[in-house]
């Protein structure tokens, strides 16, 4: 049985490619409403929150569900799955991850075009 850290770890990683989030941006999101600076979480901290080998407290759950628009239930026991149509499609983390080098391959290719112009 997973423990807590465990469920959470893995229902904010499904939610979070449910939502086409990468983690630089849940990152991102995550310090805008927890860092009184506003500085992003870290990679590190996203993938151990995410693999199960971190611990939240009440704040960072609060943040994660806005972020991730579901409820604190729908964190700790992933019963937003199967409320809705379709299934989870376990292809998403790939898809996620395609668009989000696409997107740095965009930037790098405009970087290039303005200093040759």
């Amino acid at each position: 049985m997973d423990t807590i850290e465990q469920t959470v770890g893995k229902n904010v990683k499904a939610y979070r490619i449910a939502r086409g989030l990468t983690g630089r941006e849940l990152g991102q999101r995550m310090g805008a409403l927890c860092h009184k600076e506003g500085k992003a979480w870290p990679p590190q901290t996203v993938y151990m929150m995410e693999s199960g080998e971190r611990s939240f407290n009440i704040a960072e759950l609060s943040a994660l569900s806005r972020v991730l628009e579901v409820t604190l239930d729908d964190l700790t026991t992933g019963d937003w799955f199967r409320k809705q149509a379709t299934p989870f499609e376990p292809n998403a983390l790939l898809r996620a991850k395609l668009e989000e080098i696409a997107h740095e391959a965009s930037k790098l290719l405009d970087i290039q075009h303005q200093t040759t112009s």
